[in-house]
């Protein structure tokens, strides 16, 4: 199979971009010139792709309407905790389920969790535990700010996140779920 002449790949990345403007015109110009054709299989430089979908959910109208559309359904699925087949009717678990966190309810940080799912692909959540060890809090990370540290061994060796361009913070692998 012969490749596609230099001029025609250009062109091809033009053609592009016009399509997407066309489509809509409120997506971020930033966005458009990354999606170019420099990658013969997705079209798209590598480390762009997450940001650019997080771009579209904050500038696009109809994909922040798909996304919390489904979002807000999955999450509305009640949660069942059993033990033995029996249901469990008063729990510390079923306590932490109730408010995760401070800042929200199970609802809400389902919806945020199914949010990251539909655009990331992935979702990750801080486990913090008191000095016993006990599950305490849930707190939802954003996918597009936390990176997997690989370990030969047991493939995972811990997780990096970082909340903001100046800080990051290391958590172990049985810190994050």
């Amino acid at each position: 199979m012969a490749k596609p002449h230099r001029d025609s790949q250009r062109r091809a990345g033009r053609d592009r971009r016009e399509f997407i403007k066309a489509i809509d015109p409120y997506v971020p110009g930033d966005v458009v010139e990354r999606w170019r054709t420099d990658d013969p299989i997705s079209g798209r430089s590598p480390g762009t792709e997450l940001q650019d979908f997080m771009a579209l959910y904050a500038a696009h109208p109809w994909v922040y309407a798909c996304v919390n559309a489904i979002a807000s359904a999955a999450s509305s699925i009640g949660v069942r905790i059993t033990r033995g087949g029996e249901e469990v009717k008063d729990s510390a678990i079923k306590n932490l389920l109730k408010r995760p966190n401070p800042h929200q309810t199970w609802l809400e940080m389902m919806e945020t969790t199914w949010c990251y799912l539909e655009l990331a692909g992935d979702a990750f959540w801080e486990e913090v535990k008191d000095k016993d060890g006990n599950l305490v809090a849930l707190f939802p990370l954003r996918p597009d700010r936390i990176k997997i540290i690989p370990h030969p061994k047991y493939k995972i060796a811990g997780y990096r996140y970082a909340p903001s361009s100046r800080k990051e913070i290391l958590f172990d692998p049985t810190e994050v779920t």
